[in-house]
């Protein structure tokens, strides 16, 4: 004998569209027990997988992979695509645009500079090179730039200390010969009471051999208008040797002409500044040194006067 159903597990119909229906009523009853059975745990997996979904996209701050920037954490509305990049640290970085780069190093000064004048080899003296070398037409040429690196710590040196490179064209040697390192001084001491330096250095190598040419120009006040020959009159002697204590082999006289004066003015250049207030003020600094300079020399020192009314005494 069949037992009798129990009342909450009823038994379908076995035939007919009743049996179809109740059949497929007892499949959604045993799917929907199968979905609550595993529904926690699919939940529980479900929340973490957002959750880490959530979490990669906050760290990455990923953009969409159209090409388009989208708007970063903490950008303005309507700032530019780019601005305030974030750096290593979290730190955002100012995107400069438009705008120069700030200076790197102390500003400064840099300019060129072409000296030209009689000289001879085998002679120690300036002035009887240059006379020897009128007679022979030997002529040395300096092309030289002078780079001053710091304006400031230039200012505040006594020695006025720059430095120099160029080429130096020789009698007798058709190329130019390159030099580097040498050594720049505007108005430096030189011992005497009235007398300043500038002061031209320049090391080079020709043929194997060593040698250095030492110039000087002589910033005094004598009787006269002597302001424009005086630094404008470049002595020169060339040693052989790596520096000056080497033996005297050649000298002459160079001298700044008008329109080399005029292109060393045109030739000026500021270095490390960052708008063109600053480079004024780095032009203002060396113009301001050397006008102080010429009135100290000339102008506030009239010693010239003095020596020669000494001399006048001294011959009466």
């Amino acid at each position: 004998m069949t037992p009798n159903p129990t009342p909450d597990t009823p038994t379908p119909p076995t035939t007919g569209p009743a049996a179809g229906g109740a059949r497929a009523r007892a499949a959604t009853a045993a799917s929907g027990r199968k979905r609550r059975a595993t529904t926690p745990a699919a939940d529980s997996a479900g929340k973490e997988a957002t959750a880490a979904v959530a979490a990669t996209g906050r760290t990455a701050g990923a953009q969409p992979s159209t090409g388009r920037a989208g708007t970063q954490p903490g950008a303005q509305p309507g700032a530019r695509p780019g601005a305030g990049r974030a750096e290593a640290g979290g730190r955002r970085a100012p995107v400069l645009r438009g705008k120069p780069e700030p200076a790197a190093g102390a500003p400064g000064l840099t300019f060129r500079e072409k000296m030209s004048g009689y000289f001879a080899m085998g002679v120690a003296d300036p002035g009887e090179g240059a006379r020897v070398g009128r007679r022979t037409r030997w002529r040395l040429t300096l092309r030289a730039t002078v780079t001053i690196d710091d304006m400031r710590a230039f200012v505040a040196d006594p020695l006025h200390p720059g430095t120099l490179r160029g080429e130096i064209e020789l009698p007798g040697v058709a190329q130019r010969i390159p030099f580097h390192d040498g050594i720049f001084q505007l108005f430096a001491p030189s011992g005497e009471p009235d007398l300043t330096l500038l002061v031209y250095e320049a090391p080079f190598s020709y043929d194997g051999q060593a040698y250095y040419l030492a110039g000087r120009k002589n910033v005094r006040d004598d009787l006269g208008l002597d302001l424009w020959p005086d630094t404008t009159t470049l002595e020169v002697r060339l040693h052989r040797g790596p520096d000056a204590r080497g033996e005297v082999v050649g000298a002459g006289v160079l001298r700044l002409g008008v329109a080399e004066l005029a292109a060393l003015l045109v030739s000026m250049r500021a270095r490390n500044v960052a708008s063109p207030v600053e480079a004024a003020r780095v032009f203002g600094a060396f113009g301001l040194l050397f006008a102080r300079s010429l009135r100290a020399s000339y102008l506030q020192r009239p010693r010239a006067f003095v020596r020669a009314r000494a001399r006048r005494g001294e011959e009466r």
